[in-house]
């Protein structure tokens, strides 16, 4: 049964690598199939099949001292190596296909690591909220680092860790006047536990401390949670909240404060487009907030505000993005105007993170827009 020569009769010496290939991958299949499958005691056979490859190490070196002479005259087709038909049986059975050498390429799997859903941050960050008094607002640089580490890889459950920080100016003189205070610096930390789920769950919990050091030292802390549910293969649907943990007390020139985080809930809509990149809207309340101003006095407390925001989430190239999240609370004046942007780097490719994309978190580390933080005046 032939299953080399005739792909090389057609082939001109002027096709210097045609022939080689063509010759090298007869002689070597033969003789590895051979040599694997042949019964030991089937000398005869063996015979032979040297004798065939000999002949054809003949006709290559021949070959060789015609092409280096400027010989450009069709050679004779090589001898056609012909296995035992048991042999050719076990080695391609009738079902089998013999592959195309010329197509294949290192396609070996790559295993996943902790690694793969690790990615840094850097942008921009601003921010305008109830603890700066009603006179202030800040813009500066973001720094931070998500990472879904696996738990039980099978079912899609992970653990979070977050940190970011937030080094922000005043955009407004009146606090530096009044006060002193010039800047702001924020320091993030997210725990939490998450899953995505085989059939469409998706959700996540996970813990929010906030330090801070700004007209004063604070520490805060909230509960953050996310349960979504996809409606098709590039829609998701679901809810965000934050809860308050605890809050922190400390002064503004010679008033005391008391900081806490401002609850929260809201209903999102999440699209993934064709290429890869996914935008999110979600409208909301928030349990209320102090209209406080250090300036003109306090206006009082909103209950139940309107809020809103988005996120979007856009591949770049295979290892960097662009990320951003902005929420705002209603009203506009004494509320929340939060939002950052900038630039998200994976040490693992994008599609080597598809593998594992099960595993990625289902939250960012927790920044302004999803910790607001609400002042009072203590009394």
């Amino acid at each position: 049964m032939a299953f080399f020569g005739h792909p090389c009769k057609r082939v001109h010496a002027n096709h210097k690598s045609q022939w080689l290939k063509c010759l090298t991958i007869s002689a070597g299949l033969a003789f590895g199939m051979f040599a694997h499958s042949a019964p030991a005691d089937d000398a005869t056979e063996i015979a032979k099949l040297k004798a065939q490859l000999a002949e054809k190490d003949r006709i290559i070196a021949d070959l060789s001292q015609r092409l280096g002479n400027g010989d450009t005259q069709p050679v004779a087709a090589p001898i056609e190596t012909v296995l035992p038909e048991t042999l050719a049986t076990a080695v391609f059975p009738p079902s089998a296909a013999i592959p195309n050498l010329s197509t294949v390429t290192d396609a070996s799997p790559r295993f996943s690591t902790i690694f793969d859903n690790l990615s840094v941050f850097a942008g921009i960050d601003g921010s305008k909220q109830p603890q700066d008094f009603g006179v202030n607002a800040l813009f500066g640089a973001r720094l931070h680092f998500d990472w879904g580490i696996p738990l039980i890889k099978e079912r899609g459950l992970g653990l979070h860790i977050g940190s970011g920080l937030n080094f922000d100016d005043n955009a407004v003189q009146v606090f530096n006047r009044i006060e002193g205070t010039k800047q702001r610096l924020q320091s993030f930390t997210t725990l939490g536990v998450y899953q995505r789920t085989n059939f469409g769950v998706n959700w996540g919990i996970g813990y929010d401390f906030l330090y801070e050091q700004y007209y004063d030292q604070f520490h805060l802390g909230q509960w953050r949670g996310m349960f979504g549910y996809e409606l098709t293969r590039r829609d998701e649907v679901g809810t965000n909240f934050m809860l308050r943990s605890y809050g922190s007390t400390g002064n503004f020139g010679k008033t005391p404060v008391m900081l806490n985080s401002i609850n929260m809930a809201n209903l999102f809509y999440r699209h993934t487009f064709n290429y890869g990149a996914s935008g999110t809207v979600w409208v909301g309340l928030a349990d209320g907030h102090n209209a406080g101003n250090a300036a003109i006095g306090d206006s009082g407390h909103l209950a139940h505000p309107f809020l809103f925001g988005a996120q979007v989430d856009v591949p770049l190239n295979e290892h960097f993005a662009l990320f951003g999240q902005a929420n705002f609370i209603t009203p506009p004046s004494n509320g929340t105007v939060d939002a950052f942007l900038g630039v998200v780097y994976h040490p693992i490719s994008l599609t080597d993170r598809r593998r594992s994309s099960n595993l990625r978190p289902v939250m960012a580390t927790a920044n302004n827009p999803t910790f607001a933080v609400d002042l009072g005046r203590k009394r």
